[in-house]
């Protein structure tokens, strides 16, 4: 993909990334909050959605004037949103079932039936069933190849470079802040989710060509 002829490629400041992480975390803020606050699935997915479009709008406002492909960026929030999620369900169920494995291992075959045990070797196979969904996720996200079985150029590629660095961040943010959450620490993992998904998401946006 080749930036637009005879315009220069803009760099992603310290100053610009501070402010693009804080209207990040603003609006995660925003959408967990409406997420949190409804009390059935069909307005969780309408808050998700709400929310998305706030956190996507939001972060146009900051980049709107540096980047000629601001205009789509809420489109890009919005499909890696679902993407990330995906991926996270896709870990979630890596890590129980690498998680199970561990107590089968510990009861079956090494005859342990500690509950100490279960619990460490459960822990320790759910850790590298998440990563190994993390890693695999974001080879994926990562290769138009794998994904869409052509090489994509223009807008359409944009498109996808934004989307994986959106999907990216969130299965990045949400499993660290749903581990802070575990322990009791829901204001905590809230707001570590949102600084991290801005964090991730401002740095590398430098690196999404148009």
């Amino acid at each position: 993909m080749t930036f637009v002829a005879g315009v220069a490629r803009p760099k992603f400041d310290k100053k610009l990334w501070f402010w693009w992480t804080i209207a990040s975390l603003l609006g995660w803020l925003v959408l967990v909050g409406l997420i949190l606050i409804v009390d059935n699935i069909m307005l969780a997915f309408v808050s998700l959605f709400v929310g998305t479009v706030f956190l996507g709008m939001i972060e146009w406002f900051i980049i709107r004037n540096t980047y000629p492909w601001a205009r789509w960026w809420v489109l890009m929030t919005g499909l890696g949103m679902i993407l990330g999620i995906i991926l996270i369900v896709l870990m979630s169920i890596l890590a129980l079932s690498f998680g199970l494995f561990g107590v089968f291992v510990g009861q079956e075959i090494f005859g342990i039936v500690s509950t100490d045990f279960g619990v460490l070797s459960s822990a320790i196979l759910s850790v590298v069933g998440v990563s190994i969904a993390y890693l695999l996720g974001n080879y994926l996200i990562w290769s138009r190849i794998i994904i869409f079985g052509v090489s994509l150029e223009g807008i359409k590629n944009t498109i996808v470079e934004g989307t994986a660095l959106v999907a990216e961040a969130v299965t990045a943010a949400v499993p660290l802040g749903l581990i802070l959450v575990l322990f009791n620490n829901l204001i905590l993992g809230i707001f570590v989710s949102g600084i991290l998904f801005g964090g991730i998401t401002g740095y590398y946006l430098k690196d999404i060509l148009f």
